[in-house]
């Protein structure tokens, strides 16, 4: 395929269709299109063996230019093992590609609706469009290869699509089944705008996969590769790299000092033992490798030698001896703090610049600290407010109209979400709980006011009765069951409410008379969430 016949695919995009998508919540009577590329297990699941015919293909990226550059949240912005562990971000979530349709006939229709004249995009599509009927929810994978269609050795490249649909007839039975496989040229992938089916939103979201069109999509596809050990040759122009390497390196030259002369004398030493040139005054200046073997090299190789290996692995080319040695010195590079300060980089969004702040409250999970806090609703909600105002600033990096309605801070429900929290803060006022049975409790009551919610507008009665039982003695069932939150919000909401009252218990040190140096480390006031913002040169930004 060109990339003139991948951008035309783009431009045939119904974009007032998708972004329409953000406005359906979970409690409307839905279906949920699930959306998988490039899904290896298609092949897994084919019957014939076809391995010499195939050969898997992914679209070329490196002409794609049309997409403005953001961070990639799947790669963590700071290189530390708790912070990555607390974090609270999980990949199959953050890279997820998801619709929900209004469903329209709900318990009336044909038994089945799978298409039998034929398997290729037509029929999809009639499916597809019976599916959407009924609630329920549908996984579509899709592979793309060239395929060999004859004796001549003739290849053409193909899409071979399965999908799966669980659906919903009769009150409290159980769900029916519906599996099909289809496969089509993808040319009629691409093209498929020109026939005289209504575009299908899902079909819209499998050509976004497969050119890659958004920054979710080339995330998704990464994802969906990486799970099969599969690497994409081509890399994104799309994502700003991560800048640890510029934290390191900064680090590292501050150490570095100038070789004495008498010791650049001896013979070993006329040369740099990493990129072998001699050492000079102006371009392959000496210096002293920070180790106890007083090794030496040129900076600009060291320099490159430790970003190339990183924080945990950077060490002396010559005796492996570890350049940083103390653990707090490591924490302190891959915080982003310079002399025990945290700075806004300018390098930085304004999201990534928050997501890197609340290192401090991600080192440890609130949900397993046996801290005491008596609930004060105002500072609680003062933090509820600020750390959701941080997560909003995600969708003013998004890119486009999908990576906005795939976040659950900008679905309906998400509304519910806040007013539960403020609602339960406000019953809570003055009791004394420990911070991980409060993390708990709140978890727990704005999921069961997501089963009233469910209750209310008669969702339940498509569960089955063992459904119904679960969803009343587990408020978390919700989280997990397809007809309730979308993907990513229970994520959301713990993310939310960790560091809300991570904020709060490292509120409580005794660092300093007048201020906290702890907690989104912007050094706030113990009674408000003012302060001075200091850019990477020390300037201040905002009172």
């Amino acid at each position: 395929m060109s990339n003139a016949q991948s951008s035309a695919a783009l431009d045939t995009m119904q974009h007032n269709r998708l972004s329409a998508q953000i406005q359906v919540s979970c409690f409307h009577t839905h279906h949920r299109i699930i959306v998988r590329y490039p899904d290896f297990s298609v092949v897994d699941a084919d019957q014939e063996d076809e391995t010499d015919q195939t050969d898997f293909t992914m679209v070329d990226m490196s002409n794609f230019q049309d997409t403005p550059e953001r961070y990639d949240p799947t790669v963590p912005l700071i290189q530390h093992p708790a912070v990555e562990a607390h974090a609270g971000r999980d990949n199959s979530h953050e890279t997820s590609t998801f619709v929900l349709i209004p469903t329209t006939k709900l318990l009336h229709g044909p038994e089945n609706f799978n298409n039998l004249a034929q398997v290729g995009l037509d029929a999809l599509l009639l499916d597809m469009y019976c599916a959407q009927s009924y609630i329920g929810e549908t996984y579509l994978s899709m592979i793309t290869s060239n395929m060999v269609i004859d004796r001549n050795g003739t290849v053409e490249e193909w899409a071979r699509v399965i999908r799966s649909t669980r659906y919903r007839r009769d009150n409290h039975q159980k769900p029916r089944v519906s599996k099909q496989e289809y496969n089509f040229p993808l040319v009629d992938l691409l093209d498929s705008d020109t026939r005289t089916i209504t575009k299908d939103v899902a079909v819209d979201q499998l050509v976004r996969l497969y050119v890659r069109s958004d920054a979710r999509a080339y995330r998704h596809a990464n994802f969906m590769a990486s799970i099969a050990e599969f690497e994409i040759e081509t890399p994104s122009p799309k994502f700003k790299a991560p800048r640890h390497e510029d934290d390191l390196a900064h680090a590292l030259r501050g150490t570095l000092t100038l070789a004495d002369p008498t010791t650049l004398a001896h013979p070993d030493n006329k040369n740099c033992y990493v990129c072998t040139d001699a050492y000079n005054s102006t371009t392959t200046i000496a210096v002293n490798v920070p180790c106890t073997g007083n090794h030496i090299a040129c900076a600009d190789c060291i320099v490159k030698w430790a970003t190339d290996r990183g924080l945990t692995a950077a060490s002396c080319p010559l005796c492996r001896q570890k350049l940083f040695r103390d653990p707090l010195e490591n924490q302190n590079i891959a915080f982003g703090l310079t002399n025990g300060l945290y700075h806004h980089d300018n390098r930085y969004t304004a999201w990534e610049n928050f997501e890197r702040s609340c290192a401090d409250l991600d080192l440890s999970a609130a949900d397993n600290s046996n801290t005491w806090i008596v609930v004060n609703t105002a500072l609680l909600t003062g933090s509820w407010e600020h750390i959701t105002q941080g997560a909003f600033l995600e969708l003013t990096d998004a890119d486009s109209v999908e990576a906005t309605w795939h976040n659950p801070l900008a679905s309906p429900e998400w509304r519910l979400v806040e007013q539960a929290i403020r609602h339960y803060l406000v019953q809570c006022s003055g009791i004394e709980f420990q911070v991980k049975a409060l993390h708990t409790d709140l978890m727990h009551y704005v999921f069961g006011v997501f089963n009233i919610q469910f209750r209310e507008v008669g969702l339940d009665r498509f569960l089955t009765e063992d459904e119904v039982n679960d969803l009343a003695s587990d408020p978390m069932f919700l989280a997990t069951y397809p007809l309730g939150v979308r993907p990513g919000l229970r994520e959301l909401l713990h993310r939310c409410l960790h560091r809300m009252l991570r904020l709060i218990e490292v509120r409580k040190c005794d660092c300093h008379p007048d201020f906290h140096g702890h907690g989104l480390r912007i050094y706030y006031s113990p009674v408000s969430f003012t302060a001075p913002v200091i850019d990477r040169d020390g300037d201040v930004m905002m009172e």
